[in-house]
Parts: structure tokens; sequence; C-alpha cells
């Protein structure tokens, strides 16, 4: 029986605003990534995926940026 879950590898990466050029500002990723093996239900995935698309995003980067929104909003609930 196959699998019902996606295999995802997601890194985490600090990036450091290091100039602006005419095409936008360029980001360099500096050294602190860590690389998982993620599985998720399929349905979570291709939502994942249609979140991600929506907003210009890879699948990492979206993956990331909710994580990331995630602990902020829990790190601002926590200050109060």
């Amino acid at each position: 029986m196959p699998c019902a879950h996606r295999h995802l590898v997601v890194s985490r990466c600090r990036l450091q605003d290091v100039s602006t050029t005419p095409h936008g500002p360029y980001c360099e990723v500096m050294d602190e990534t860590t690389r998982i093996t993620l599985r998720l239900p399929v349905d979570l995935h291709e939502w994942l995926v249609a979140q991600a698309r929506s907003a210009r995003r890879s699948l990492n980067s979206e993956i990331v940026y909710r994580l990331e929104a995630e602990r902020a909003a829990e790190a601002d609930g926590e200050s109060r």
C-alpha cells in the first residue's frame, strides 16, 4: 500500500539584506540551515503548494514563512 504522505525536505535559513540592486533587494543566505524530512498528508501538501503559488513563493519558503509567523504570533501573545 503506498504511503499517503508527501516527503519534503525543509531548510531553515537566516537571510541578511546586503544591498539593493536595480532588480530589487539582494539577500545572501547565511550559514545556519537545518535540513529535515517532513511527512505531510497529501491534502495538506496540495494546499501548501497552492498557497505558495498564490504568494509567489517556493514551497520551502511558504512553510518557513508560516512557521515564523506562528512563532512571532505566539511570542507576541506571551508578551502581553
